[in-house]
């Protein structure tokens, strides 16, 4: 699979921002917030919520890194804050991602906390293009469409800025051109972030500090206290109450204690005057790129690789968690293998009910332990396996559109969050070569949760991955690049620490030049988006509904 290119430009610093015309004054005018990680609003009452975030969005914060707008773009202070700190003081360091083992202990009860109120509906298109592209051929370069789970909901587009002409057949594209690979790529490198030059100390989280709140820990709602994982009260009137009590679950009583975050795990007191790692940006320094794909039927991926002359680095599968208990059930995992492929296998918790009632819900059943045996048995393959594969359970966990997404009727995200540490701590406990993928929907299906508060920290992660998609034609929607659709959510995920992943990509080809958007695409990942080193392609044709994301035309196959 090609890689893509290296930027050729000199870095340049942003431009500073003196005046906030390009983000979020607070009410006192002291600070200057950006708006994607803030929602708009900067300063103020639970600006620290989610503890990774205080950075960007709580004015003291903001005032101890000494970033002036006069010198930087936002978070910057524009003056010094009218009000005095109210966190204790802390010696200042910067977080840098270090990865740790998971606790051995698996939950042992469901949290009680609320779940949403009503479920957010699916989007769902309302009109189909009539026919597909007339210039798709119908030789073996056409590949017949094939429904199957997994590009999530139409939701996940932005919404459309301008009206478009009805879904048309795709341009007949140009031959490609001589900056087009056509030979066997081998995860070459491409640009990659480097911090910006800074005097202060970097002091990296031991595992006996939780500085943000992120492993393993409980962030309370008045983001200034981290709960220890396990309370079911944290936030609650009634917190003494708890199993835990309330040297662990009350927020005053860990106020009381003294204990920090900077020098302890859960529970202990967020400091926020604690800087993070200053803006990056991107800098001729060289990054290795993973770049997989999803073969959809009826074309093996041994077929693709001989019809698009091209080798990818992995490949992307799909194994329903009730099948685990077959004694094949990793043949497909091994196979991939076998041939050289690095695999990312998404395991999906999708039973006999799941297809009978599009309401069905089964995080309570995963907290419970109802497929234990079958992850055990998927382990022990692994085990006896010895080659790394990436996990990816519970995938679009932020969606309605399975029975584990948060967004349905019956499940929380305290509830999903039981369930994902639950899975990642029992197949872990089997000692599997498995690297842990925790994957996001583009955007929420409902609901005002920030994206960063799904997190269950750094514990249980190894990749954050993001299912992006272009739904060009689909219900009138127009085409948007790959930078529209992504920046948003890249930048609030970009706060946490593990590195990014695209899960899933495609584009329908109603209305635009496909093989230009595949090639615009690989320009963005390499020059814009530079935090993420897995790259997936979703190439699978749809008929319910209509959804052409395979590669169905030679010049798409080589803009890939």
């Amino acid at each position: 699979m090609a890689s893509a290119a290296t930027p050729t430009p000199s870095p340049t610093a942003p431009a500073a921002d003196p005046t906030c015309s390009r983000g979020i004054k607070d009410a006192t005018g002291a600070a200057c917030c950006p708006s994607a990680p803030c929602g708009g609003k900067c300063g103020g009452t639970g600006c620290g919520a989610v503890p990774k975030l205080a950075a960007n969005c709580c004015v003291t914060t903001i005032a101890s890194a000494k970033r002036p707008c006069s010198g930087y773009a936002a978070p910057c202070a524009l003056r010094a804050p009218t009000a005095a700190p109210t966190s204790a003081k802390r010696t200042s360091a910067k977080p840098t991602y270090v990865p740790s083992a998971a606790p051995t202990a698996l939950p042992t009860a469901a949290p009680t906390t609320a779940q949403p109120t009503s479920e957010p509906s699916t989007p769902e298109p309302t009109a189909e293009p009539t026919a597909e592209p007339t210039t798709e051929p119908s030789s073996a370069d056409a590949l017949t469409p094939h429904p199957t789970p997994g590009d999530g909901a139409d939701a996940t587009t932005p919404e459309p800025t301008s009206d478009v002409d009805a879904p048309t057949s795709e341009p007949t594209a140009p031959a490609p051109s001589t900056d087009v690979p056509t030979g066997v790529p081998t995860a070459t490198p491409v640009a990659v972030e480097a911090p910006w030059p800074t005097s202060q100390t970097t002091r990296a989280p031991t595992r006996a500090s939780d500085p943000y709140c992120t492993r393993g820990g409980m962030p309370h709602p008045n983001g200034d206290q981290c709960c220890k994982g396990g309370c079911t009260r944290c936030g609650k009137a009634d917190c003494a109450t708890d199993k835990l009590g309330a040297d662990n679950c009350c927020a005053t009583t860990i106020a009381k204690s003294g204990r920090s975050c900077d020098d302890n795990v859960a529970p202990c007191n967020i400091n926020h005057n604690r800087p993070t790692q200053p803006p990056l940006r991107p800098a001729p320094v060289r990054r290795k790129t993973t770049v997989g794909m999803l073969a959809g039927p009826p074309t093996s991926m041994s077929q693709r690789e001989k019809l698009y002359s091209l080798v990818p680095d992995a490949q992307l599968v799909y194994l329903k968690v009730p099948d685990l208990l077959d004694p094949n059930c990793y043949d497909m995992v091994a196979g991939g293998l076998d041939s050289g492929l690095k695999m990312q296998v998404v395991l999906e918790f999708l039973d006999s009910k799941y297809i009978n009632d599009a309401t069905h819900v089964n995080l309570d059943a995963i907290v419970r332990g109802d497929y234990d045996e079958h992850l055990k048995n998927f382990a022990l393959k692994g085990v006896a396996d010895t080659r790394e594969i990436h996990v990816r359970p519970l995938h679009e966990f932020n969606g309605n559109w399975y029975p584990w997404g948060v967004f349905r009727k019956g499940n929380s995200l305290e509830l999903f969050q039981q369930a994902y540490v639950h899975v990642v701590t029992l197949l872990r406990s089997f000692s599997p070569p498995f690297k842990y993928q925790f994957s996001y929907n583009l955007s929420n299906a409902g609901g005002n949760i920030p994206l960063a508060a799904f997190y269950v920290g750094d514990d249980y992660v190894d990749q954050i991955c993001i299912s992006v998609y272009n739904f060009a034609g689909v219900s009138g929607k127009p085409s948007h690049s790959l930078t529209t659709i992504l920046q948003d959510t890249y930048d609030k995920l970009s706060v946490l620490g593990p590195p990014l992943c695209i899960a899933e990509m495609s584009t329908t080809s109603y209305g635009l030049n496909k093989p230009q958007w595949i090639k615009d695409t690989w320009d963005a990942l390499a020059k814009h988006f530079t935090r993420i080193t897995t790259i997936n392609w979703f190439f699978e044709n749809k008929t319910k509904p209509t959804r052409n994301w395979d590669l169905n035309t030679k010049a798409s196959s080589c803009a890939v």
